[in-house]
């Protein structure tokens, strides 16, 4: 199968825990074909061929962590980062007796289990920063992760023929449209942003609805980077045909029809009823711990976008659990005591995760 640049980050990103230099023998030079697999909880992922074969074994290769297990003594220190995206094999203090490296938080949450790697990677971002940045924990930094979003980026780039491109301008200006709108939409978004967003769906409604291309392009060239980047040589500009499906595509456009007419009564009425489902769950949530609130709220945002998590969820509620106790093992091999971990872990600090 031929890999989107989400999948081959996606796939980048799950192989990032065995190490960089494992992950260069393992890709380079990317040229493999990614079999989609189902995990046990109904999501996918991918594996290469070869995955299943036997090989040697690796005195610092990852072992499952047993949350039932005996916790660790703390033989490290506070200094050393936790391990939430990146696996510390610089750090002694973090093998076992067995030279076994600790397992960090994303690939605990993907390999062992079992959840998909966007929604590990969802969970253990949000753990990590309100650990990081609301309570003062170190976490260990990965930036290699984002150079490597980069690099795949640059991978899947290739020539494309003109008419390629032009579709490539089209796509982005609906990009740009949805995201600006979708903004408006969010509880809790500020008046200005509304009625700004308002604006321009009402706009773009209007001008769609008279049709006329030359006036549609003149607005995009004044309201949007791509219409201005294709003014400017910059970007491939679209046929005539081409911005007529355009405006076809605003007056259909979901996101543009929840600010106009008998439809924005509709979103007005969704919104309110999304709000109320969202008070609610924050009363419920109240005084739970920090494992549990943002897995929950993740389910609860992410309905539509990944229902399968909320399926393994309700599959096995113990998937908090043994988060929880994944954690509270890392931070006691840490040296932090019972009255801090728990304190750490007792509630979502950091607003909005």
């Amino acid at each position: 199968m031929k890999l989107t640049k989400t999948q081959l980050k996606n796939l980048i990103h799950g192989e990032l825990d065995e190490g960089v230099g494992d992950w260069i023998k393992k890709w380079s030079p990317l040229s493999g074909k990614a079999k989609r697999v189902d995990t046990d909880h109904g999501g996918t992922s991918y594996e290469m061929p070869g995955d299943d074969e036997k090989k040697p074994e690796d005195p610092g290769a990852e072992e499952p962590e047993d949350p039932g297990a005996e916790e660790p003594e703390g033989k490290a220190n506070k200094d050393i980062p936790l391990s939430i995206f990146k696996k510390q094999k610089d750090q002694p203090a973090l093998r076992s007796d067995s030279g076994v490296v600790e397992v960090p938080l994303n690939a605990y949450i993907q390999k062992h289990l079992k959840l998909s790697a966007k929604s590990a990677q969802k969970i253990a971002k949000a753990i990590g920063a309100n650990l990081n940045k609301a309570k003062g924990i170190p976490v260990a930094e990965d930036l290699i992760r984002e150079v490597i979003d980069e690099m795949a980026t640059l991978i899947m780039e290739i020539e494309e023929d003109p008419e390629k491109e032009a579709q490539r301008s089209i796509r982005d200006i609906k990009n740009s449209i949805r995201q600006q709108l979708s903004k408006g939409l969010k509880d809790g978004a500020p008046e200005k942003l509304v009625n700004d967003s308002s604006k321009i769906a009402l706009a773009v409604h209007d001008l769609a609805k008279r049709g006329n291309v030359e006036e549609f392009f003149d607005w995009l060239k004044a309201n949007t980077r791509t219409g201005k980047d294709i003014a400017a040589g910059h970007k491939s500009k679209p046929s005539a045909a081409a911005f007529q499906d355009l405006m076809q595509w605003a007056l259909d456009d979901e996101v543009i029809r929840s600010y106009t007419g008998k439809h924005a009564e509709r979103r007005g009425a969704e919104k309110a009823d999304k709000s109320k489902e969202r008070k609610e769950l924050e009363k419920s949530l109240k005084g739970q711990g920090l494992v549990s609130q943002v897995v929950q709220k993740y389910a609860f945002r992410n309905k539509k976008a990944d229902p399968e998590f909320a399926q393994a969820l309700e599959k096995d509620p113990k998937i908090i659990k043994n988060i929880n106790k994944m954690l509270r093992r890392q931070m006691r091999r840490r040296g932090y005591d019972d009255a801090e971990i728990s304190k750490a872990l007792s509630e979502l600090l950091k607003r909005g995760n």
